[in-house]
Protein backbone atom coordinates (compact mmCIF):
# COMPACT_ATOMS: atom_id res chain seq x y z
CA UNK A 1 0.00 0.00 0.00
CA UNK A 2 0.93 3.71 -0.97
CA UNK A 3 0.25 6.89 1.40
CA UNK A 4 -0.51 10.22 -0.03
CA UNK A 5 3.46 10.85 -0.96
CA UNK A 6 4.07 7.67 -2.94
CA UNK A 7 5.81 6.35 -0.03
CA UNK A 8 5.40 2.91 0.71
CA UNK A 9 3.53 2.13 4.11
CA UNK A 10 2.58 -1.77 3.92
CA UNK A 11 3.65 -4.49 2.40
CA UNK A 12 1.40 -7.15 3.37
CA UNK A 13 0.56 -9.18 0.74
CA UNK A 14 -3.02 -9.01 -0.59
CA UNK A 15 -5.33 -9.77 -2.68
CA UNK A 16 -6.55 -8.02 -5.85
CA UNK A 17 -9.79 -8.88 -7.78
CA UNK A 18 -10.13 -7.48 -11.50
CA UNK A 19 -13.46 -6.26 -12.31
CA UNK A 20 -15.06 -5.13 -15.77
CA UNK A 21 -18.33 -4.54 -15.70
CA UNK A 22 -19.32 -5.95 -12.58
CA UNK A 23 -17.98 -9.11 -13.41
CA UNK A 24 -14.83 -10.19 -12.22
CA UNK A 25 -12.20 -10.86 -14.95
CA UNK A 26 -8.89 -11.61 -13.07
CA UNK A 27 -6.94 -11.87 -9.48
CA UNK A 28 -4.20 -12.41 -7.82
CA UNK A 29 -1.92 -11.70 -4.96
CA UNK A 30 1.10 -9.95 -5.02
CA UNK A 31 2.98 -7.02 -3.38
CA UNK A 32 2.89 -2.99 -4.20
CA UNK A 33 -0.27 -2.44 -6.03
CA UNK A 34 -1.35 1.01 -7.75
CA UNK A 35 -5.42 1.61 -8.75
CA UNK A 36 -5.57 3.35 -11.65
CA UNK A 37 -8.54 3.34 -14.30
CA UNK A 38 -7.69 2.99 -18.41
CA UNK A 39 -9.66 3.60 -20.95
CA UNK A 40 -12.32 1.36 -20.67
CA UNK A 41 -13.59 2.19 -16.76
CA UNK A 42 -12.10 -1.09 -15.21
CA UNK A 43 -10.91 -1.05 -12.22
CA UNK A 44 -8.78 -2.63 -9.23
CA UNK A 45 -10.41 -3.63 -5.93
CA UNK A 46 -9.31 -4.85 -3.08
CA UNK A 47 -11.93 -6.18 -0.41
CA UNK A 48 -8.79 -5.42 2.18
CA UNK A 49 -8.96 -1.65 1.07
CA UNK A 50 -13.06 -1.34 2.45
CA UNK A 51 -11.54 -0.91 6.36
CA UNK A 52 -7.97 -0.07 5.71
CA UNK A 53 -7.74 3.32 6.82
CA UNK A 54 -9.95 5.88 7.65
CA UNK A 55 -7.02 8.80 7.10
CA UNK A 56 -6.59 7.34 3.75
CA UNK A 57 -10.14 7.19 3.26
CA UNK A 58 -10.43 11.11 4.16
CA UNK A 59 -7.34 11.78 2.21
CA UNK A 60 -9.21 9.97 -1.26
CA UNK A 61 -12.33 12.21 -0.19
CA UNK A 62 -10.51 15.07 0.20
CA UNK A 63 -8.82 14.88 -2.92
CA UNK A 64 -12.57 13.93 -5.04
CA UNK A 65 -13.58 17.18 -3.48
CA UNK A 66 -10.85 19.04 -4.58
CA UNK A 67 -10.87 18.25 -8.20
CA UNK A 68 -14.89 18.55 -8.33
CA UNK A 69 -14.17 22.13 -6.66
CA UNK A 70 -11.07 22.43 -9.66
CA UNK A 71 -13.72 21.27 -12.50
CA UNK A 72 -16.68 23.78 -11.20
CA UNK A 73 -14.49 26.80 -11.03
CA UNK A 74 -13.08 26.14 -14.20
CA UNK A 75 -16.40 25.49 -16.06
CA UNK A 76 -17.28 29.37 -15.75
CA UNK A 77 -14.16 30.40 -17.50
CA UNK A 78 -14.35 27.53 -20.06
CA UNK A 79 -18.14 27.57 -21.27
CA UNK A 80 -18.27 31.66 -19.79
CA UNK A 81 -21.51 30.11 -17.70
CA UNK A 82 -25.21 28.94 -18.56
CA UNK A 83 -26.16 32.67 -18.99
CA UNK A 84 -23.35 32.89 -22.33
CA UNK A 85 -25.76 29.51 -23.51
CA UNK A 86 -29.55 30.00 -22.55
CA UNK A 87 -31.65 32.47 -20.39
CA UNK A 88 -35.38 33.68 -19.93
CA UNK A 89 -36.08 37.41 -19.33
CA UNK A 90 -37.31 40.30 -20.16
CA UNK A 91 -36.10 40.78 -24.42
CA UNK A 92 -36.66 43.05 -27.43
CA UNK A 93 -38.89 41.55 -30.66
CA UNK A 94 -36.96 43.37 -33.50
CA UNK A 95 -39.53 42.07 -36.10
CA UNK A 96 -42.36 43.04 -33.69
CA UNK A 97 -41.00 46.53 -32.42
CA UNK A 98 -41.73 45.73 -28.55
CA UNK A 99 -40.86 44.67 -25.96
CA UNK A 100 -41.44 41.17 -24.63
CA UNK A 101 -40.44 38.03 -22.59
CA UNK A 102 -38.85 35.78 -24.42
CA UNK A 103 -35.98 32.84 -24.01
CA UNK A 104 -32.74 33.43 -25.70
CA UNK A 105 -29.83 31.58 -26.99
CA UNK A 106 -26.23 32.05 -27.99
CA UNK A 107 -24.14 35.23 -26.50
CA UNK A 108 -24.93 38.37 -27.88
CA UNK A 109 -22.94 41.29 -28.67
CA UNK A 110 -19.32 40.57 -27.64
CA UNK A 111 -20.34 38.42 -24.87
CA UNK A 112 -19.12 34.93 -26.57
CA UNK A 113 -15.69 36.96 -25.52
CA UNK A 114 -16.83 35.46 -22.33
CA UNK A 115 -16.42 32.07 -23.49
CA UNK A 116 -12.70 30.56 -22.61
CA UNK A 117 -12.72 27.89 -25.18
CA UNK A 118 -12.14 28.76 -28.92
CA UNK A 119 -14.17 26.14 -30.42
CA UNK A 120 -17.16 26.75 -28.01
CA UNK A 121 -16.76 30.33 -29.26
CA UNK A 122 -17.50 29.29 -32.29
CA UNK A 123 -20.70 27.14 -31.29
CA UNK A 124 -22.32 29.55 -29.22
CA UNK A 125 -21.94 32.19 -32.07
CA UNK A 126 -23.94 29.64 -34.91
CA UNK A 127 -26.50 29.04 -31.77
CA UNK A 128 -26.82 32.37 -31.67
CA UNK A 129 -27.81 32.61 -35.26
CA UNK A 130 -29.73 30.10 -34.91
CA UNK A 131 -33.54 30.94 -35.94
CA UNK A 132 -36.69 28.65 -35.18
CA UNK A 133 -38.83 27.92 -37.98
CA UNK A 134 -42.59 29.88 -37.87
CA UNK A 135 -43.68 32.77 -39.15
CA UNK A 136 -44.80 34.50 -36.28
CA UNK A 137 -43.19 37.56 -34.29
CA UNK A 138 -42.38 34.96 -31.64
CA UNK A 139 -39.44 32.98 -33.42
CA UNK A 140 -38.76 35.67 -36.28
CA UNK A 141 -35.84 36.70 -34.50
CA UNK A 142 -32.65 34.49 -34.41
CA UNK A 143 -31.94 33.48 -31.15
CA UNK A 144 -35.07 34.43 -29.36
CA UNK A 145 -38.16 32.51 -28.53
CA UNK A 146 -40.45 35.09 -27.18
CA UNK A 147 -43.35 34.19 -25.36
CA UNK A 148 -44.96 37.47 -24.39
CA UNK A 149 -45.46 41.07 -24.97
CA UNK A 150 -44.53 43.34 -22.08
Amino acid sequence: MYGDNGKQISSTSVKVTFSQGGEVSSSFEGYGFRNYNQGTGGALYNAEWDSFSFVTGISELKGLVTGGIYIAKNFNSITGGLKQWIRTGTSYSIEGGFHTYSTRWGAGGNHWKKIGNSTLQNWNKSFRQTKLPGNSWRTQDYGHFHWWKK
